[in-house]
């Protein structure tokens, strides 16, 4: 899933610059993701990969051309496997990612054992991302959690 999730981060930032050298206006995000469909049927080996962690590879690329632009990073660049080593799943659900206490499912992947650091509801678990780091994997949770009211103390000076 890795290998095709960078053979297609590679393949749209070649596209976005060839578009660019031949219209002088670049590909956006959602002209990118509507080419996706015709790209998995050209390249079957990409049936076995989510949609939406694809369509997160593409808003990767564009978050990183609007950092380019914003003057925030420099110019995108192509990824090698030591470059491109995590997977986000932007949608979760409870029930079907975890279903089997002590798992999390990845449709196409199936179900990884996880050791919780924290107790957490799986409720809340908005994205799901399995990054592989110094020889392991790991799967970082984004949970949601409800924002405690600041308490404010007003500190009264004599003068």
């Amino acid at each position: 899933t890795l290998y095709l999730c960078r053979k297609l981060y590679n393949y749209s930032l070649d596209q976005r610059i060839k578009h660019y050298k031949e219209y002088g206006k670049g590909l956006t995000y959602e002209e990118q993701q509507n080419m996706l469909p015709k790209y998995k049927k050209e390249h079957p080996e990409y049936k076995t990969v989510q949609s939406q962690i694809l369509q997160d590879v593409l808003r990767r690329l564009d978050r990183a051309y609007k950092n380019f632009f914003d003057k925030r990073a420099k110019y995108p660049k192509f990824k090698d496997r030591y470059h491109y080593t995590s997977i986000t799943l932007p949608q979760c659900e409870a029930k079907r990612n975890f279903g089997k206490e002590g798992y999390v499912y990845i449709k196409n992947i199936g179900h990884i054992k996880i050791k919780a650091h924290r107790n957490f509801d799986p409720t809340k678990v908005k994205t799901i991302n399995i990054k592989y780091h110094a020889g392991k994997w790991y799967i970082n949770l984004s949970i949601e959690v409800e924002e405690e009211k600041e308490k404010t103390v007003i500190r009264e000076k004599a003068i």
